[in-house]
């Protein structure tokens, strides 16, 4: 499936490693519909589009969602529908003939590719989004005063050229001088060892640490600033001051209240999924770049496990999901 940046594309020890490039002769023998898997990946691929197809048309005609805020949850929507659609079927395609490239090069290009860009531009979207709720956590009339539209367009902008200059370089030098054309489509990883290490690192790695690092923190403030609250009645009664010393009314403090729980919320469930979902597999890439040895059907079950975040991605926006489902209903 998708995402198996370092386990099968990323990194290449030779053009027949016993790790997870050999031939499977179960696969041989009974074909790729002869792996349990098989199926798994399939449903998941045509999940994957169903649910980020209703998330962007329910996102479109919500009003739930400020404007402002609506680029970070199409620019994710939009990397899940991406990977789902381009990269996963060359995966499937791939998987069916054993692991043997049968296809051109040129297509082999437009895999890795999709391989490496689309899982660089889905975790820095869940990145973007951490990065938004911190904001509007931490500061948040600085937050309302701010952040406008153009803000989060230039943002999701600037971390999809980030995760180019990471990658295609290096692709494009194992295009043109490294690559071993033989049975299988992946990048030679002895040949660029330090960038394969870097961008696993600070491409792949990183993204997940600093969103659980800051959903911790924010944690911990909150917890923090609940502690030292002075205790006693009649306290919402008192206008309450903003950054600019003006005073805010009782309801208008309730009602901004009200929307950092609910921002919080959605940071809670965005940031669990994702900690589930994407770190084991993460941690099999990185055990499997220091050239540890993993259980090929480990690699496919994580990898199934990896790919359901994009299927949870537009239902865990508690903002929108009541729009998804008219949507799906009609």
């Amino acid at each position: 499936m998708g995402n198996r940046t370092c386990s099968n594309e990323i990194i290449a020890y030779s053009s027949n490693t016993s790790n997870n490039h050999s031939l499977d002769a179960a696969c041989l023998h009974y074909g790729y519909w002869g792996d349990p898997l098989a199926a798994i990946e399939i449903t998941t691929m045509v999940a994957v589009i169903v649910c980020n197809v209703a998330g962007l048309a329910s996102l479109v005609r919500t009003t739930a969602v400020s404007d402002s805020f609506k680029p970070y949850i199409a620019n994710l929507l939009l990397a899940n529908l991406a990977m789902a659609v381009l990269e996963n079927p060359l995966d499937i395609l791939f998987e069916l003939s054993c692991d043997r490239w049968t296809l051109s090069w040129a297509v082999c290009d437009l895999f890795l590719y999709c391989n490496y860009v689309f899982t660089g531009w889905e975790m820095h979207a869940h990145l973007l989004i951490t990065l938004n709720r911190f904001w509007a956590l931490i500061f948040p009339y600085h937050y309302r005063q701010r952040h406008t539209i153009t803000t989060s367009l230039c943002l999701t902008f600037g971390t999809f050229i980030y995760v180019h200059l990471w990658t295609v370089p290096g692709l494009v030098l194992d295009s043109l001088f490294y690559r071993i054309m033989e049975e299988e489509c992946e990048v030679n990883g002895i040949a660029q060892r330090l960038w394969v290490l870097a961008v696993h690192i600070f491409l792949f790695l990183a993204p997940i640490v600093f969103v659980a690092g800051s959903y911790v923190y924010l944690v911990v403030r909150q917890r923090m600033r609940q502690s030292t609250r002075p205790a006693g009645p009649g306290l919402e009664a008192y206008p309450r001051p903003t950054e600019d010393g003006i005073s805010e009314p009782p309801a208008a403090h309730k009602k901004a209240r009200r929307q950092n729980n609910r921002a919080f919320v959605i940071l809670t469930l965005l940031t669990c999924s994702v900690v589930v979902t994407w770190t084991p597999y993460q941690v099999c890439q990185l055990l499997q770049v220091l050239g540890v040895t993993v259980n090929d059907d480990m690699v496919g079950a994580l990898d199934v496990l990896w790919i359901t975040q994009s299927i949870l991605d537009p239902l865990l926006s508690t903002s929108i999901i009541y729009d998804i489902r008219n949507v799906l209903k009609k």
